[in-house]
């Protein structure tokens, strides 16, 4: 799925511009920037393009001068900027509770990303990525959603309580002292997710105000609403969800790919054929995306970025890129 493809509640952008009003800025002079109509901000159930929230962002960070804009803005969040999601966390019994509903619902805000609970023995590991594309989040809207689970977390617990590791998919910058100030805790960059890791006893913390018969009326109310949304079954979405899983570590051939998929490698070949497509093509068309997303990282040798895409040796990789734009991957790192 593209990125102009992807959409997105209207109330992530109404959640950004309070943000950014309390950053100073005008929400109609955010709104042109972005070419959004104002009264698109009065329909609850509109959804825009993924495209616009990015541009909103760059445009707040470049305006305002605060690089770690994100950061700032999922720190400041208050109750109930997200709608019925955000009351169906708010009143759960405990924290385990109001992190499985933010995974249940979290698709009434967006296409793409994908909040996962996870635990072992000693912790847990509330992960954020995105279904079909392994690059994740940008920077500023990764900041702010780790600033909003940790903010809203500690909110609803009444607890200060700080997380054992925060990581990043987005490079590291310079100075880390924004985000040192507001997790309190050690932080990772170029991570495979995003995520936020603490002690694994936390997920039983009470909530002070949770309310069991609310939370079940708005829980069904959420549920019916997943309902109406567009059902995803497109094949080509779901080989692009199963490639992405592989190209974190694991084995992206069509073999694989049918397995996951429970079908085949011949059936999935057919399928794909039926909508002139083909497993090689949507994996190259994954590589080339993700092939220029990690060079432009600095900390990411080329040999790294060839292991990261899959390929089994570097002189592979260096041809394929080649082929893609005209330059070697140390040219391009090098530009």
């Amino acid at each position: 799925m593209s990125i102009q493809q992807i959409t997105e509640s209207i109330h992530i952008i109404k959640v950004i511009l309070t943000a950014a009003k309390n950053a100073g800025i005008d929400s109609h002079i955010a709104l042109q920037a972005i070419h959004l109509k104002p009264e698109v901000l009065d329909d609850p159930d509109a959804r825009i393009p993924m495209a616009m929230e990015i541009a909103l962002w760059d445009f707040l960070v470049s305006r305002t001068g605060d690089k770690f804009f994100g950061l700032h803005a999922g720190a400041g969040l208050t109750p109930g900027e997200f709608d019925v999601m955000d009351y169906a966390i708010r009143t759960s019994k405990n924290l385990r509770l109001a992190l499985e509903n933010a995974s249940r619902y979290n698709r009434l805000l967006h296409d793409e990303a994908i909040l996962e609970l996870l635990t072992d023995e000693k912790y847990a590991y509330f992960n954020h990525y995105f279904r079909t594309d392994p690059r994740g989040a940008n920077w500023h809207a990764a900041d702010f959603t780790l600033a909003s689970v940790v903010g809203i977390g500690r909110a609803i617990t009444g607890k200060q309580w700080n997380a054992r590791k925060i990581c990043f998919q987005h490079a590291e910058p310079k100075d880390i002292s924004e985000y040192e100030q507001f997790f309190c805790c050690p932080i990772e960059f170029n991570c495979e997710n995003n995520s936020v890791v603490f002690d694994k006893a936390l997920l039983d913390a009470p909530i002070p105000e949770s309310d069991p018969a609310l939370n079940l009326v708005l829980c069904r109310h959420a549920d019916d609403m997943l309902k109406k949304l567009p059902r995803r079954e497109d094949i080509v979405e779901r080989v692009r969800e199963q490639l992405t899983k592989a190209l974190r570590g694991g084995n992206p051939s069509i073999e694989a790919i049918a397995e996951s998929l429970n079908m085949t490698p011949r059936t999935l070949q057919r399928h794909l054929k039926e909508v002139n497509t083909s497993h090689k093509t949507l994996l190259n068309e994954m590589r080339k995306e993700l092939a220029q997303h990690y060079l432009e990282n600095p900390n990411i040798g080329i040999s790294e970025v060839a292991y990261l895409l899959g390929y089994s040796e570097p002189s592979v990789f260096h041809r394929a890129f080649k082929r893609w734009f005209d330059v070697t991957p140390g040219e391009l790192k090098a530009q």
